[in-house]
């Protein structure tokens, strides 16, 4: 059977093929790759580019651990400057990243409940207090924020110009301009299906002319190289799920390798300062939730792009609160005198610190209470609560599952982890990095306990703290009447050609724009009169619902 076209038909079909075609050549254009835009040249302000893992180490190749696979970060210190003695302000994940980005120890602020679920409610600090994306962002530099949703408080949506969040977000869907503070958020934790990144969609065209993609081989980690902590049973359970563990960091070293890349190529590198830490140490018993150099020790790598301190070690101490300090230091501005630490990264730091504190407070329904201070050869520990058990604080997940299957709900482990523990602690951090022996018995020690005693008291009396509040009493004080507050709108007001707005609500922030689709705009004075005299505004407040978004119309406002 013949078929044949005639003239008409032929063009037709002629005329289907062509637009068949194009939607297929566009289906194959490349996309538009997010860049990061040429700085003025009058600018001279770094960039910061700070990488925050949640639950990390001294896991890294760059801190001596032969196991890890991270040739990125490795390259970064080599280039910059390790700090060896980095330790957060708390155990609990929430309670260290508020401390980092407000430069105020947790039991000021508030953040002593750390949640194994959804969270009962948000912290709303003091109202001077100011997180340093948020300063950073009324110094005139573009913020923002990429990875899993980790926010201590609720309510900042006055830190970022650019907030995307998402497990697979690992940097900006826009063009990004000059000077930037971008925070990169991590995992290093196993992702539950609904966190994990799901693939994008693709249309029929896609489908059809897209190359296929090649999936991504998981890093090749050499479990021989492993070294098990000696607090945990070294089981091939255990093992397994250490493998896992160092194959998500070395997908986290990828991860900065890649922005790396992407400052090569836009030749922002020259002028960023890369940082790279962690909030918290190890997420396994005895790590995380605890004041252990496992649950607070963190990395902390500083690559400066005029090569200042290139491959060298740093042995300072350094804690969480010094974090916002240094990084408005660094981006040339004066830290708030509100804030409790002092920056220790820029070129003109504070005096080296004597001592640096750390705290642990609730985990879910255990109450937990406990201070430690360390001053780089010792560290102790001030337990009100002995009779916590470590275990009880662990992080569920795939390490706990298989400590847990060598014995039980009380597997054979090291000291503390699933026994009372003693009301004070003494460890030497040189001759016992794991803290496996406590010396606040031994008689040689007596002078070593009462000084680093007599520090944590000074501290904990100059520290307003309050994690003595009850249960209720938090509740009560961050969700009157069981509601999280509203924060007030603003009031905006014409005076001359300009948008004068005035913040209500005690420590709010206000945010403008001129249509739905536009990114808000932090306030930082009168807003000239736009076309059509057209406006939205709206406020927020760390710890408060955002207010609705109020229209403003120069034409109403003239008439009243």
């Amino acid at each position: 059977m013949t078929f044949r076209l005639d003239g008409k038909s032929f063009r037709k079909f002629l005329g289907l093929l062509g637009v068949f075609l194009m939607l297929g050549t566009a289906a194959c254009q490349p996309k538009h790759t997010p860049s990061i835009s040429p700085r003025s040249q009058n600018e001279t302000r770094p960039n910061i580019l700070l990488f925050v893992a949640d639950a990390l180490g001294p896991e890294l190749g760059a801190y001596g651990d032969r196991a890890a696979l991270t040739p990125n970060i490795d390259a970064l210190a080599r280039e910059g400057v390790t700090y060896v003695n980095a330790y957060g302000a708390s155990g609990s994940s929430g309670a260290a990243w508020a401390a980092m980005l407000t430069g105020m120890y947790p039991q000021t602020l508030g953040v002593i409940q750390d949640w194994n679920g959804p969270r009962g409610w948000n912290v709303a600090p003091q109202p001077e207090v100011k997180a340093f994306p948020e300063l950073l962002r009324r110094a005139g530099y573009f913020t923002f924020r990429v990875g899993p949703k980790n926010d201590p408080f609720g309510g900042t949506s006055g830190l970022w110009d650019d907030d995307e969040r998402g497990a697979g977000v690992t940097w900006p869907s826009i063009d990004v301009p000059q000077p930037f503070l971008g925070v990169i958020e991590a995992t290093t934790l196993p992702l539950d299906d609904k966190d994990a990144p799901k693939p994008k969609k693709k249309g029929f065209f896609e489908n059809l002319f897209a190359k296929k993609e090649k999936p991504v081989a998981p890093p090749s980690i050499d479990a021989a190289r492993i070294v098990a902590p000696p607090y945990l049973p070294d089981t091939p359970a255990v093992r397994a799920a250490l493998k896992a563990r160092y194959q998500r960091i070395a997908l986290l070293d990828r991860q900065v390798g890649e922005a790396v890349a992407r400052l090569k190529q836009t030749g922002a590198l020259s002028n960023t300062i890369i940082i790279v830490t962690a909030r918290t140490g190890a997420p396994w018993p005895r790590g995380e939730r605890t004041l252990y150099d496992s649950g607070v020790r963190t990395p902390l790598i500083v690559r400066y792009p005029d090569g200042r301190g290139r491959g060298s070690v740093n042995r300072a101490l350094f804690s969480g609160v010094d974090l916002s300090p240094s990084i408005v230091s660094l981006a040339r501005q004066r830290p708030m005198a509100w804030v409790q630490g002092r920056d220790r990264l820029s070129a003109r730091p504070a005096p080296p610190a004597s001592f640096a504190f750390s705290i642990q407070n609730r985990v879910g329904a255990v109450f937990e209470r406990a201070r430690a201070v360390r001053d780089g050869r010792y560290l102790f520990i001030l337990n009100a609560t002995p009779k916590t058990r470590l275990w009880d604080l662990a992080r569920r997940g795939d390490l706990y599952d298989a400590v847990q299957g060598q014995g039980g709900a009380a597997p054979s482990l090291g000291p503390n982890q699933t026994n009372p523990r003693a009301e004070i602690e003494l460890y030497d951090l040189r001759a016992d990095p794991a803290q496996m022996r406590n010396l606040a018995a031994d008689a040689g020690h007596v002078s070593d306990v009462q000084r680093l005693r007599a520090a944590l008291i000074a501290f904990n009396g100059m520290t307003p703290d309050l994690s003595f509040d009850s249960t209720s009493d938090l509740r009560d004080r961050y969700q009157p009447a069981g509601q999280t507050p509203v924060t007030a709108p603003p009031v905006l007001r014409l005076v001359g050609n300009r948008v004068v707005m005035e913040a209500l609500t005690p420590g709010s922030t206000i945010e403008w724009r001129l249509r739905e689709t536009d990114r808000w705009t932090l306030y930082r004075g009168p807003v000239p009169l736009p076309k059509g005299g057209k406006l939205q505004a709206k406020s927020s407040r760390y710890g408060f619902t955002d207010s609705d978004p109020q229209l403003f119309d120069a034409r109403k406002e003239k008439r009243k």
